[in-house]
């Protein structure tokens, strides 16, 4: 079992992790603002809403349960994959 890192107030960041929960990170200073999307939301408008929240992942939510997370990596993969098969189609022709 290794050591935890220790803080300023001589707990370990161990312990520390472990009392602490999610709300209270969210609802720091009052502002407690969750940025989700929903499937429906196209990609380009993810895209844009990771841009002004300045985040690289976002969860999707659908009837208020967690369905999945969506990052940058994801949207990336998409759109290359959308582009090879474009250009695959017009090979056909």
């Amino acid at each position: 079992m290794m050591g935890g890192t220790f803080l300023a107030n001589g707990t370990t960041r161990d312990s520390f992790t472990k009392e602490l929960i999610v709300s209270q990170i969210c609802c720091m200073n009052d502002l407690c603002e969750t940025v989700t999307l929903t499937p429906m939301t196209n990609l380009y408008s993810a895209e844009l809403i990771m841009n002004t929240h300045g985040t690289n992942q976002l969860p999707v939510i659908s009837e208020h349960v967690a369905v999945g997370i969506l990052d940058r990596e994801c949207i990336n993969i998409a759109c290359r994959a959308l582009a090879i098969r474009v250009y695959l189609s017009t090979l056909g022709n």
